[in-house]
């Protein structure tokens, strides 16, 4: 990871969110491999415990939202119904997932041609779940992989025609379109509830509100960071939660209590980096332009 301090330099990410743009907070250049990775570890370990604060905050009006209204909330959460979460093999689609989503969703944030290519990603993605959620039609791996492969493809060698004119929109409207991904990101996660379970529709928005601001923190590693980066924090992010999950469903105590305390220790870690980021005064200096 490419962060100057081994931290989320404070204020910066405050300012990504209410001003994403598309600058770096700073290089590594200078360091040892050994120097890197530990600074790189420490700031995805604490990026990772901000994605779980802000996502245990934004959950509350879904909570309170449920209350309110009776809902059956837990039945209808079709993700965690699924038996594949709770087995070892969780990981290897949760894996696939975050590859998948954060090229969809924030490849495009380079402006360059391979990320604009995987704009083209997006089309499919979307299509199959549509086609998912209002047809019935599940199309098996195999066919999704080639569908997205073929796309991409498309998308790159296509680049003389399109690519100088996508760049430049992208890098005229970045602030909206982080925005604008961050929500299609949240809305596109009510498809683990089921469609008639959640009631009046106008509540949908509260319960994906803690994917819309996990789509904002990995805007902004993806944007500091890379893609490869994004990728890991993502995963990392659903990983350990199943994780905890599967060892708690298992009966796997050994593990469960110290990976359970791991997380909330993120939590808690996450907790404080919020405040000080909304309510510290600000240490982040200018930053540079790729």
């Amino acid at each position: 990871m490419n962060a100057t301090e081994g931290r989320v330099p404070r204020g910066a990410l405050r300012d990504f969110v209410l001003r994403p743009t598309r600058a770096v907070a700073g290089t590594t250049s200078g360091m040892s491999l050994t120097r890197r990775l530990q600074r790189g570890a420490v700031e995805g370990l604490r990026l990772l415990g901000v994605g779980y604060a802000a996502s245990l905050l934004l959950i509350l009006p879904a909570g309170a939202a449920s209350l309110a209204l009776h809902l059956s909330v837990a039945k209808s959460n079709l993700l965690m119904q699924s038996p594949l979460l709770r087995s070892p093999l969780a990981l290897l689609l949760i894996a696939l997932a975050a590859v998948m989503e954060e090229c969809v969703f924030r490849g495009f944030l380079s402006a360059r041609r391979f990320g604009v290519a995987l704009l083209w990603m997006a089309l499919p993605f979307f299509g199959l779940l549509i086609a998912a959620r209002t047809l019935g039609f599940a199309p098996t791996l195999p066919v999704r992989l080639l569908t997205f492969a073929a796309a991409f493809v498309v998308g790159y060698l296509a680049w003389p025609l399109y690519g100088r004119a996508t760049a430049a929109f992208i890098e005229r409207h970045f602030r909206g379109l982080v925005w604008f991904s961050a929500l299609v990101f949240g809305l596109a996660h009510i498809s683990n509830y089921q469609s008639d379970a959640l009631s009046p529709w106008w509540i949908h928005p509260l319960f994906v509100l803690p994917q819309m601001g996990l789509g904002l923190l990995l805007a902004y590693v993806r944007t500091r960071h890379g893609l490869p980066a994004s990728i890991l924090v993502h995963f990392l992010f659903d990983a350990l939660l199943v994780l905890v999950m599967i060892t708690k469903v298992q009966h796997w105590t050994l593990l469960a209590v110290p990976l359970g305390l791991f997380v909330f220790g993120l939590l808690l870690w996450g907790l404080v980096t919020l405040a000080l980021e909304f309510f510290g005064s600000s240490t982040s200096g200018p930053a540079s332009t790729p």
